[in-house]
């Protein structure tokens, strides 16, 4: 172990217990040194991951909850949490340590896999030794003698122990965890006359560092987060039950219900009156991208498959608008659960792709009224336009498509400036696949309706074609976007791949032309999802 002394005083009995009772096994590592403008796509973990910031500033979403990156904080992940990060300021500097860990069983003679018992957010006093015990153990995991390993788990040993040998006792009160408690009691108590006067007393700051500290760490100043409590609290209200709106106002702390709409509507964008007549009709989906579908025509679903990964946009911004939320997860698990939610809220309509089985089907029908929308005769337009006519929307899709072809028409003319006769290849890499066009969203999008060149025989119905990656050095596109699947193989076969000689000698790879694509929104076949596209479109080509 490495030469550390101890702030015996200052850690904390029950890390000090739950670091010493545990075994552990390293299973990756990796550093990563990222600008302002990084950002990594929500990624499901099936280890720990001991997130260690060594310079830099950033954000943590964890399981849709949102944490700082630096300041002395290191985070221990779960295994099955759905985790992103993204850079701040000038940039970001971290270490990624996966491991599992083991705990005796009760016989005391064998090991059994468990979980980590300790915090999950360690409050660490200043670690310089932090970037050079980091840089050694990144150093032996990736090393080529066979026994840097064993180097490498004695070094996370030794980074382990120094963090926690560093944490401070969090009953010792500090600005930042007296700032998160005043966080969740702005949450729990919303509905009163909350002050920042009040709240600096509570942290033992001063009103004025109570407010920007407030602003620096969670993104919105005081009255901005609690009126988005209120707010969203009032959304929740008004699709649940049907209370006057002047009685909403008051439970969620405003006397004036006049001054509250003026508050919702800057906050939504819409008037509370109108907000809940578009509510009035509880309308589900079966699956999550039909979100997309109706947004576009300016209605939000009652109850719709939500998860911080797999829907991580939706949940971002609408989880306090859907009263009812169904699994997005494990889909061939939970179907029946998801279907016995829809029959205990009796929607007025439900609207489902068509490509269930029999029994699934049936089970549906038993739950409501449904629409089906058929996925593989329909294109996404299509599909859009015969939701919007079974609403009696049609207005509005069309306003909305006339909308979007116009944006696609400026973009197509200064993407061809910008490109000119430069070829581009999408592929997705999922586990040891690699995969041109892997979705319909990619086809029909950048290549349909943005014209892009195709380094390959373009096909509009021809997606999701397997290539070996020998293959990729025949297309020799000018630019490449990868999609990779956030899981631990994928993960490997990317850095794998990337390694090669023959990647390395890509023409795009040698052009630094190689973009990597999210899958929200680039596997989404909807209208909302195709308005993303281009978004991301215009960031990464026509933002420079």
């Amino acid at each position: 172990m490495s030469d550390i002394p101890t702030t015996g005083e200052n850690i904390r009995p029950d890390l000090a217990l739950s670091a010493a009772n545990a075994s552990y096994k390293l299973r990756q590592v990796e550093i990563i040194k990222a600008g302002e403008s990084w950002e990594m796509d929500y990624r499901l973990i099936d280890t720990h991951m001991l997130i260690a910031v060594t310079a830099g500033e950033g954000t943590l979403k964890r399981d849709g909850a949102l944490s700082r990156l630096g300041d002395n904080n290191v985070h221990i992940c779960l295994p099955g949490q759905v985790i992103g990060m993204k850079a701040e300021g000038s940039g970001l500097e971290l270490t990624l340590a996966g491991f599992d860990l083991f705990y005796e069983d009760e016989t005391g003679e064998s090991l059994e896999k468990g979980t980590w018992r300790g915090p999950q957010v360690l409050n660490v006093q200043p670690l310089p030794q932090l970037p050079v015990l980091s840089g050694a153990l990144h150093t032996f995991w990736h090393g080529s003698d066979p026994l840097d390993r064993l180097k490498a788990e004695a070094g996370f040993l030794d980074l382990f122990h120094a963090i926690c040998s560093y944490t401070r006792d969090e009953s010792r009160q500090d600005a930042r965890s007296a700032l998160e408690r005043t966080r969740h009691y702005i949450e729990n108590n919303y509905q009163t006359n909350i002050t920042i006067d009040e709240l600096a007393r509570m942290a033992e700051v001063s009103p004025k560092y109570y407010g920007d500290l407030f602003k620096k760490t969670y993104g919105l100043s005081v009255i901005d987060y609690l009126t988005e409590q209120r707010v969203n609290r009032a959304k929740q209200l008004m699709a649940l039950s049907q209370s006057r709106l002047k009685d909403i106002a008051h439970v969620v702390g405003y006397q004036d219900e006049f001054y509250f709409s003026r508050k919702f509507k800057q906050e939504v964008g819409v008037s509370p009156t109108v907000y809940m007549k578009n509510r009035r009709k509880k309308i589900a989906v079966h699956q999550s991208h039909l979100i997309g579908q109706l947004l576009a025509i300016h209605h939000l679903p009652y109850a719709a498959p939500l998860h911080p990964k797999w829907t991580g946009h939706y949940y971002e911004r609408y989880r306090s608008d859907i009263p009812v939320h169904l699994s997005a997860y494990r889909y061939s698990e939970d179907w029946e659960h998801n279907i016995e939610k829809l029959r205990e809220t009796r929607p007025d309509l439900i609207i489902s792709m068509d490509t269930l089985n029999p029994g699934e089907k049936e089970r549906l029908e038993q739950a409501g009224k449904v629409l089906y929308i058929p996925e593989r005769q329909l294109d996404w337009r299509e599909q859009l336009l015969l939701i919007a006519a079974y609403l009696d929307r049609t207005a509005e899709a069309q306003a909305w498509l006339d909308k979007f072809d116009g944006r696609v028409e400026s973009l197509r003319s200064r993407l061809r400036k910008r490109a000119g006769e430069e070829t581009f290849l999408l592929i997705s890499l999922h586990k040891q696949e690699i995969r041109v066009c892997g979705t319909r969203s990619m086809g029909d999008v950048f290549f349909h309706e943005l014209g892009m060149k195709p380094a390959f025989e373009y096909v509009r119905d021809r997606i999701n074609v397997p290539i070996h990656p020998e293959q990729l050095a025949e297309l020799a596109a000018d630019h490449l976007l990868v999609n990779v699947c956030q899981e631990s193989e994928t993960l490997r076969r990317w850095r794998d791949l990337q390694a090669t000689a023959l990647w390395r000698d890509l023409k795009a790879v040698r052009m630094n032309r190689v973009y990597e694509i999210p899958s929200d929104p680039w596997r989404e076949y909807s209208a909302s999802g195709h308005e993303r596209i281009l978004d991301e479109v215009e960031k990464l080509f026509l933002r420079k």
